[in-house]
């Protein structure tokens, strides 16, 4: 079995993410490398532009990911409730299987299927939702304490490669190490701020 550090497909609109890295990075460096005082405002604004991209991405993966409980949506037939359920092949075999038995009962005993099956969903939602009263189903969004470790632990050990080997000292190295260093803050900041959102949220 592959065990991922990283499930980077949990990650939304990766792409937006990616350029406003490789801007930041690209600004920093040609801030390094060339003379700031008749660029600077022109690195100001693009280096918004880059935080602005994260915060656009941000928000956008934060959104993506949220869930509204299935069992808040309206249903006309059980194999639609059932399909929509969060549980394992199994278990939605068993619930579909004792929810058509009671509409089976019903309707020998002369009520309406249509009836009989709007009302054992509304049974078992009203049962369920007593467990998981949750409007949203929310991710948990541990990737991103593990993606920003891994951008600071890149960025230290480039850092401390550039203080042993000062030869090889570049820009190109000096802007990679703080690009990674600030976008694995980054990636902290915004799980505290998920978490945060998720709080208020399930308090809803």
């Amino acid at each position: 079995m592959k065990v991922h550090i990283i499930d980077f497909k949990e990650i939304r609109y990766r792409t937006l993410l990616l350029i406003s890295i490789l801007l930041f990075f690209g600004c920093y460096l040609l801030d390094i490398l060339i003379e700031p005082r008749e660029t600077g405002f022109i690195f100001i604004l693009v280096y918004f532009t880059a935080i602005l991209l994260a915060a656009s991405w941000a928000i956008l993966n934060y959104i993506d990911n949220l869930r509204i409980n299935p069992l808040y949506k309206n249903y006309h037939t059980i194999a639609t409730f059932v399909a929509s359920l969060t549980v394992s092949k199994d278990e939605r075999e068993e619930v579909e299987q004792l929810m058509s038995d009671y509409v089976e009962d019903q309707v020998q005993n002369g009520a309406e299927r249509e009836t009989a099956e709007k009302e054992i969903i509304e049974q078992f939602r009203t049962s369920e939702l007593q467990h998981n009263p949750a409007f949203f189903y929310i991710h948990s969004f541990n990737y991103l304490i593990k993606l920003g470790i891994l951008f600071i632990v890149i960025g230290l050990i480039l850092a401390l490669i550039d203080l042993v080997m000062a030869d090889a000292h570049t820009p190109a190295i000096d802007a990679l190490e703080i690009t990674l260093i600030g976008f694995g803050f980054g990636f902290w900041l915004t799980f505290a701020l998920y978490r945060l959102l998720n709080q208020i949220l399930m308090k809803k």
